[in-house]
C-alpha cells in the first residue's frame, strides 16, 4: 500500500490514548498495525522490546514478526533514522513480546512460578492427556458423592442423569465448568449465581422476557400497518380493514400492559381477536386474489398464529407467575449441589494435573491473573511495556481483557479488530467488549471538530497529541472503511444487504455509514456475472430408493448418528441437499473455469484457474465427503483442509470398531460393525441367522456357539471362524506390541489396508489409516501404551465431539478448488468465492437442554418433578432461551459478513430449498425485527435484500435435473447405449428381432452411433481402470454381459470360464501336491469361500492347472523369496489417475518378475497382436510395482491361460 489513507494515517500517528481502530474487512488492518510499531521504533519513542504485541495465533504472531522485520530491513536499506539503532532492534526481534495471550501468560508463570507455588519445568498438557484426567476428575467427583449420598444429590441425580447411566449429569458439570473459563474468577462466579437464586427471581429474566415482548408486540404492529396498506391497494380487500385496524388497537393494549409479566399475562389471558370479515362473492372478483391470501395470512397465520401472539401467550399461560416465584427453592437447592460438585471436579482436575506436573490453556491464564494480584509485579509489568497492542480484538475474552487491563498504563493500548467479524463465540470471545469501547470511546472526528479541527490531509498531528494528553483515560476510536481487497459491485451489493438487516438489536452493531465498505481499489470490467444466487428447489424430487450404498451399509450400526441436514430427506427418497449442491457447484465450476476474472495484484484480466475457486460452508464437516466424491468423480481438483470428519470415514470406522473387539469382544456395536464390514461381508439374513443359531447374551457368544460347533458346517460358520481366528491373533499380538504396530498389524494381516486402496478414493483412505498409526505412535508421549487406553482416549475424544482432520493427499498450493468453513476463511481472500448450504437452518443447540448458561443472566435449570416423574421448563430457561437465540442469530449474521466479504473478483451463492415458492412470498414482505429474528437460514436475510436487486443474476433450478445426474447426462447416457446394442446382439435370435424392430430401438441405434462421435477427451474421467484404460489407448468397446434372461441358454461362457481360471489362478497354492485330489480340495475351498462359482468350476480343466503348477513359471515362482499377489494401487498417468491390482509379482535376484494372467482368446498368429494391447497396461503395473517398493522390475510378463503361454512384454 503505497499511500496511506486519512484514517490509516490516523492510526497510525496519534498517540497518549488508549486507541479502538475498527477495521473493515479487507481495511489493511495489519500493515496499519505494522507501520505504527515500526514508526515508533524509527522515532525512537521505544524499543521493540519495549512494546507487547498480541495476537490469537501463533501463524499470525510470526507473520507478524517478520514483518516487523522486513519493514526494518526496508527503513536500514532505505537509510531512514539511524542504522545501528535499526539493527540493534531486528536483533532484539528475537526477544520481543509478539505472541499470543497463552505464550504471554505462560511467560508470566516461568517468570513468577515460585508465586503459584508452581514446579518451574510444568508441561502443557495435549489433548490426550486432558481427555483422560477430565475423565478421572469427574469419575472421583461423581463416585465421592455417591459414597456420601445426601438426600439432595441423589434428588439431583434422579433428576438430571439418564435413565441408565450418569453421563448426562457428567455432560451437565463438564458445561458448567468449560462456560466459567472465560470468567477471570470462575468459582467466585458460580458463587455469584447460587446467591441470586437465594434472592428470588431475578428481576434480569423477567426484564429479558418483557423486553422481547415488547419488540415483537411492536413489529407485529407494523406488520398489521403493512397489511392495512395492502387492503388499500387497487383490487385489494377493504373488507378486512376493521378486523385489522381492531388487531393493531388490541396490540397497542398489550403493549401498554408488558411493563410486567404479571400485567401482560393477565392481558393476554382476556385478549380476543375479533373473527375476520367475510366477503361476499361478488365483491370478490373486484379483488385480487393474491391480495386476499396475503392480506390473510398476515392477519392469523403470520401474527396472529406463529410470529407474535401465540409464543408470548404460550410462555406466559406456561405456568401461573407465582409456580415460576415458588420454583426458585427448588431450583437453589439442585443449583447448590451441581455448583459444589463442579467446584469438587475442579479441585480433584487441579491435582491430578498437579502430580504429573502438567497445565491446560486454561490454567495459564488464571495462573496469570493470581500472579499479577501481587502489585509488584503488576507494576513491573506496566513498566516493562510502554505499549500494548492487541490484534483481533473482537475475539478477545473476558478473562483476557482482565489481563490485559492489568497491566496497562490506562493510556497504552491499541487494539484493532472488526467486531462485524466476531465469530468465535463457541471460544467464548465476548464482543461486547469491542462493543463497549466502540459506543464509549470518543469517535475521532467527533474529538477533532470539538476542538475546531479537520480530518484531512493538513492535519497536525503534533497539535492532536496535545490536545490527548489533556484528557485523562480518553479513549478514541478510528474507523478504517476503505476496502482494499473487493471489486466494487461486490461492496455495494454488501453494503445494501447489512444495512438492511444489521442493527444494535440483530448484529450487536448498526451498519451505518462508519461500519460500510467503500472501495478502495481499481477493478476492470469484465463480460461476466460479478454477482449470482442459485435457488435450488426440492419440492416433489423424487429418485431411486433401491440399493444401499457403501456408507448406509456400513453404517447400518452406527450409534453416533451423522450430523443431519436440515431440511431432513425420507431415506432413499430424495437426492440429499449436499449432493444436488455438490453437483451444482461442480457444473458452475466446470462453466466459469477459463473464463475472464480480474487479478489486481498483476492489474490484468485472465483466465480463471481452479485456484481461483473457494467453496465456503458454514459447517464444512458433514458435507465435504460428498463434495470430494462428487468433484472426484467430475475430474475436479479439491483441497478440503479439514479439522473434522476423521472418525467419520469408513475406514477409520472399520479399524476402531475392530481395535474394539480385540480390546474388548462383547461390544455389540462394534462387532456388528466388523461383521457387516466387506472384510467379513455379513449381510442382513446372516445376521439374522447367527442371532437364531447362536446362544448366548451378547453376539459374541453367538459367534463362539457357531464356530464351536463341530457338526455345523455352512459358508456363515466359514466366515466367523476366518474373524474368531483374527481376533485371537491380535488379543495375543496385543500383549506384546507396541500400540502404533498392533494397530498396523491389524490392518495388514486382515488385509484391510489393501482393501481400502480397492476402494473409491482408496490412496486417502490408507493415509487416513497410516495417519491413525502415526497418531498412536505419538501418544506414548501422553502414556497411552496400552489398547484399552488408546480405546478409552479415542471413545472419550469422539462422544466429547472432537475430531481430527481427515488425510490429505494434494496441496493446498496445487492448483485445486478449495473447500472450507466459513471460520476457516477468516482473513483470506479469493477471486472467486462459492458460498454453499446458504438453505441450511440455524442452529441453537446452546439453547436447549437442562442446563442454560448466558454471561450475564446466569444459570438455568429444567424443574422436575422426581415423583411425578415430570419435567418443566423455569422462568430462566425462557429467558435465556430467547437472549441465546438472539445472541446466536447476531453471531450468524456476522459469519454471513466473513463469507460475504471475502471474494476479490466474484461471488457466487448456492441455496436449497424445499418450497421455494412459498419463501419466495416471505421474501417481498417488509424487513423488521420480527422477520429477521425469525428467519430460518441466511437465505431469508440475503434474499428479502436482494429479490430484484439489479445487480444480482437468480437463477431458480429443479433439484431434478441434479437428481437426475446433470453432470453425467454425456458419459452415463452414452456408456448405457453400447450396453443396449452388446444385449441386442446377443445370441437370443426372438429377443434380438423383437428389439430391432421396435420404434423405440431406431432412436437407440441412431443414438449408439451418434455416441461414438461424442466419446472425445471432454469426457475423460479423472481415475479410470487399468483395463479402461487400455479401451482408451486401443480404441476398444467395453463389453458387457448379458442378463441371464437375454441369453439363449444358461451356459457358462468362454468369458466366464477364463475368468474362473484367473481366479483360481490368483490363490493357487504354489506349494500344494501336484495332485488331482489336492487340486479339487482347492477348487473346493474356494467355492465355499464363494470366490468361484460353481457352475463355472466344472467346466475347468484340471489337468491344466497341474500343468501350469509343473511350468518353468511356476517353479521360478516356488523358488522366490518374496512373492505378492492382488496388489491394489493407483498412479498417476498422464492428466488421470490409473487404479488397478496386480495379479502377481515375485524377486528373482535382485529385480521383481511381473505376471500378469490373461484370458483372452487367442492363437499363435493372433497372440502378438493381442499382447500389444496390453503394452501400456503392463508399463503402468510396473510403473506401479517400482513406486511401491523402490526397485526395479526386471522382466514382465503376459500368460496368456487359454494356450498356456507365457509371453515377454
Amino acid at each position: 500500500m503505497a499511500k496511506w489513507t486519512i484514517e490509516q494515517e490516523a492510526a497510525i500517528r496519534l498517540r497518549g490514548a488508549n486507541l479502538l481502530v475498527s477495521a473493515a474487512a479487507g481495511s489493511g488492518k495489519t500493515a496499519v498495525l505494522v507501520e505504527r510499531i515500526t514508526k515508533m521504533v524509527l522515532n525512537g519513542e521505544t524499543s521493540i522490546d519495549k512494546m507487547l504485541i498480541v495476537t490469537y495465533t501463533n501463524a499470525a504472531a510470526s507473520e507478524m514478526r517478520s514483518r516487523i522485520e522486513s519493514a526494518l530491513s526496508a527503513a536500514i536499506e532505505s537509510q531512514v533514522g539511524n542504522s545501528k539503532q535499526l539493527n540493534e532492534q531486528i536483533k532484539l526481534l528475537n526477544r520481543a513480546s509478539i505472541k499470543t495471550f497463552h505464550a504471554f501468560c505462560l511467560d508470566v508463570i516461568r517468570n513468577h512460578f515460585h508465586q503459584i507455588d508452581c514446579d518451574p519445568n510444568f508441561k502443557l498438557m495435549g489433548e490426550p492427556e486432558r481427555v483422560l484426567l477430565t475423565g478421572q476428575a469427574m469419575e472421583m467427583a461423581i463416585e465421592g458423592a455417591f459414597e456420601k449420598a445426601e438426600p439432595h444429590f441423589l434428588s439431583v441425580v434422579d433428576a438430571y442423569s439418564g435413565n441408565r447411566d450418569d453421563e448426562k449429569l457428567k455432560g451437565i458439570l463438564f458445561q458448567i465448568f468449560d462456560f466459567i473459563q472465560s470468567q477471570p474468577y470462575p468459582i467466585k462466579w458460580l458463587k455469584e449465581q447460587q446467591e441470586r437464586y437465594n434472592q428470588g427471581l431475578p428481576i434480569e429474566w423477567q426484564n429479558t422476557l418483557i423486553s422481547l415482548f415488547k419488540e415483537r408486540l411492536q413489529s407485529g404492529i407494523h406488520l398489521m400497518e403493512y397489511a392495512q396498506d395492502l387492503c388499500q391497494r387497487s383490487e385489494g380487500p377493504l373488507p378486512y380493514l376493521k378486523t385489522i385496524t381492531t388487531d393493531i388497537q388490541l396490540l397497542e393494549r398489550l403493549l401498554e400492559s408488558s411493563n410486567t409479566l404479571e400485567s401482560l399475562a393477565e392481558a393476554i389471558r382476556t385478549a380476543k381477536f375479533d373473527r375476520i370479515a367475510s366477503i361476499k362473492k361478488d365483491e370478490k372478483e373486484s379483488m385480487d386474489e393474491t391480495l386476499i391470501d396475503e392480506v390473510k395470512t398476515l392477519i392469523r397465520d403470520k401474527i396472529i398464529k406463529k410470529q407474535v401472539f401465540e409464543p408470548i401467550k404460550a410462555i406466559l399461560d406456561y405456568k401461573p407467575m407465582g409456580e415460576f416465584h415458588e420454583e426458585m427453592t427448588q431450583l437453589s437447592q439442585a443449583l447448590e449441589v451441581l455448583i459444589e460438585l463442579t467446584i469438587v471436579y475442579s479441585d480433584y482436575y487441579k491435582a491430578l494435573k498437579n502430580a504429573k506436573n502438567l497445565m491446560d490453556f486454561n490454567d495459564l491464564e488464571h495462573y496469570a491473573i493470581e500472579i499479577l494480584e501481587n502489585k509488584d509485579i503488576c507494576d513491573s509489568y506496566k513498566q516493562q511495556f510502554d505499549a500494548i497492542y492487541v490484534d483481533e480484538y473482537q475475539d478477545a475474552s473476558g478473562i483476557q481483557e482482565h489481563i490485559i487491563n492489568s497491566i496497562s498504563k490506562g493510556n497504552n493500548v491499541f487494539m484493532v479488530g472488526d467486531v462485524k467479524q466476531s465469530i468465535y463465540k463457541f471460544r467464548l470471545a465476548d464482543p461486547e467488549l469491542f462493543l463497549s469501547k466502540y459506543k464509549s470511546f470518543v469517535k475521532l472526528e467527533t474529538l477533532l471538530n470539538s476542538n475546531n479541527m479537520v480530518l484531512d490531509e493538513q492535519i497536525n498531528y503534533e497539535q492532536v497529541n496535545a490536545i490527548i494528553k489533556t484528557h485523562n483515560d480518553l479513549g478514541i476510536r478510528v474507523d478504517l472503511k476503505r476496502n482494499f481487497r473487493t471489486r466494487p459491485e461486490v461492496l455495494e451489493t454488501v453494503n445494501d444487504l447489512f444495512k438492511s438487516i444489521m442493527s444494535e438489536k440483530l448484529g450487536e452493531i448498526t451498519y451505518d455509514e462508519d461500519a460500510m465498505l467503500n472501495p478502495g481499489m481499481h477493478f476492470e470490467a469484465i463480460e461476466q456475472t460479478i454477482i449470482e444466487v442459485n435457488l435450488i428447489s426440492k419440492k416433489a424430487l423424487v429418485g431411486d430408493s433401491g440399493a444401499m450404498d457403501e456408507n448406509e451399509m456400513w453404517s447400518t450400526y452406527d450409534s453416533d448418528s451423522p450430523e443431519q441436514d436440515d431440511e431432513v430427506n425420507d431415506a432413499g427418497d430424495m437426492l440429499k441437499t449436499e449432493e444436488m449442491e455438490a453437483t451444482a457447484i461442480a457444473v458452475k465450476i466446470k462453466e466459469r473455469l477459463g473464463q475472464p476474472v480480474y487479478d489486481p495484484k498483476a492489474q490484468r484480466v485472465r483466465p480463471a484457474q481452479y485456484r481461483d475457486f473457494a467453496i465456503l460452508l458454514r459447517s464444512s464437516r458433514s458435507w465435504t465427503p460428498t463434495f470430494e466424491q462428487v468433484f472426484m468423480e467430475q475430474g475436479i481438483p479439491l483441497f478440503a483442509d479439514s479439522q473434522s470428519g476423521y472418525f467419520d470415514t469408513l475406514e477409520v470406522k472399520f479399524i476402531l470398531s475392530l481395535l474394539k473387539i480385540v480390546d474388548n469382544p462383547y461390544d455389540d456395536l462394534a462387532l456388528l460393525t466388523v461383521l457387516r464390514s466387506p472384510i467379513v461381508g455379513l449381510n442382513m439374513d446372516d445376521i439374522v441367522q447367527l442371532k437364531r443359531e447362536g446362544n448366548g447374551k451378547y453376539y459374541y457368544d453367538k459367534l463362539l456357539a457357531i464356530v464351536t460347533e463341530e457338526e455345523l458346517e455352512s459358508n456363515l460358520k466359514m466366515r466367523l471362524l476366518g474373524l474368531y481366528e483374527q481376533l485371537e491373533y491380535l488379543r495375543k499380538a496385543s500383549k506384546y506390541l507396541p500400540l502404533d504396530e498392533l494397530i498396523w498389524e491389524a490392518l495388514t494381516h486382515t488385509g484391510f489396508y489393501q482393501y481400502a486402496a480397492a476402494m473409491p478414493a482408496g490412496r486417502n483412505r490408507q493415509a487416513n489409516l497410516k495417519l491413525l498409526v502415526d497418531r498412536a505412535s505419538a501418544l506414548k508421549q501422553s502414556r497411552i501404551l496400552t489398547l484399552s487406553h488408546f480405546v478409552e482416549f479415542i471413545e472419550k475424544m469422539h462422544s466429547g465431539s472432537a475430531d481430527f482432520g481427515v488425510a490429505s493427499l494434494i496441496g493446498e498450493a496445487d492448483d485445486v478448488v478449495r473447500l472450507m468453513s466459513i471460520h476457516k476463511s477468516k482473513g483470506l481472500e479469493f477471486k472467486i468465492v462459492i458460498i454453499g448450504g446458504l438453505g441450511r437452518k440455524f442452529n441453537f443447540m446452546d439453547a436447549q437442554g437442562d442446563l442454560i448458561l448466558h454471561k450475564q443472566l446466569g444459570i438455568a435449570l429444567s424443574v422436575v418433578d422426581t415423583e411425578l416423574r415430570t419435567k418443566s421448563k423455569s422462568l430462566g430457561q425462557f429467558a435465556m432461551r430467547e437472549a441465546l437465540k438472539r445472541e446466536t442469530l447476531s453471531e450468524e449474521m456476522r459469519v454471513l459478513y466473513v463469507a460475504l466479504t471475502r471474494p476479490v473478483d466474484q461471488l457466487i451463492l448456492f441455496a436449497t430449498l424445499n418450497d421455494l415458492e412459498s419463501r419466495e412470498r416471505n421474501w417481498q414482505r417488509p424487513q423488521d425485527i420480527l422477520s429477521l429474528s425469525t428467519a430460518t437460514g441466511f437465505i431469508d436475510w440475503i434474499m428479502s435484500t436482494w429479490l430484484g436487486h439489479k445487480k444480482i443474476k437468480v437463477n431458480r433450478m429443479d433439484g431434478n435435473t441434479l437428481a437426475e445426474g446433470a453432470l453425467k447426462v454425456e458419459q452415463v447416457e452414452s456408456e448405457r447405449l453400447y450396453e443396449v446394442h452388446s444385449i441386442v446382439n446377443g445370441t437370443n435370435p426372438e429377443l434380438k428381432k423383437t428389439i430391432r424392430e421396435s420404434n423405440a430401438y431406431q432412436v437407440i441405434d441412431h443414438r449408439f452411433k451418434f455416441a461414438h462421435l461424442v466419446k472425445t477427451e471432454a469426457y475423460k474421467p479423472l481415475k479410470v481402470s487399468v483395463s479402461e484404460l487400455k479401451s482408451q489407448s486401443t480404441n476398444q468397446s467395453k463389453v458387457f454381459e448379458s442378463p441371464q434372461f437375454i441369453k439363449a441358454e444358461n451356459v457358462p461362457t468362454a468369458m466366464a470360464i477364463g475368468t474362473t481360471m484367473h481366479a483360481l489362478l490368483e490363490k493357487i497354492d504354489y506349494h500344494m501336491p501336484l495332485e488331482l485330489n489336492s487340486i479339487d480340495a482347492f477348487i473346493e475351498a474356494q467355492i465355499q469361500k464363494k470366490l468361484v462359482d460353481e457352475n463355472y468350476v466344472a467346466m475347468i480343466n484340471r489337468s491344466k492347472i497341474i500343468d501350469f503348477l509343473n511350468s518353468n513359471l511356476a517353479k521360478r515362482i516356488r523358488a522366490s523369496r518374496r512373492v505378492n499377489r492382488e496388489t491394489p494401487f493407483v498412479l498417476k498417468h498422464d492428466s488421470q489417475l490409473v487404479q488397478g491390482i496386480i495379479d502377481l509379482y515375485f524377486m528373482e535376484g535382485d529385480k521383481w518378475v511381473l505376471i500378469d494372467f490373461k484370458t483372452d482368446f487367442v492363437t499363435e498368429s493372433s497372440i502378438h497382436s493381442v499382447a500389444d494391447n496390453y503394452r501400456t497396461q503392463i508399463e503402468i503395473y510396473r510403473k506401479a510395482i517400482e513406486s511401491l517398493t523402490g526397485i526395479e522390475v526386471g522382466e514382465s510378463y503376459l500368460y496368456f491361460i487359454g494356450i498356456d503361454r507365457l509371453y515377454l512384454i
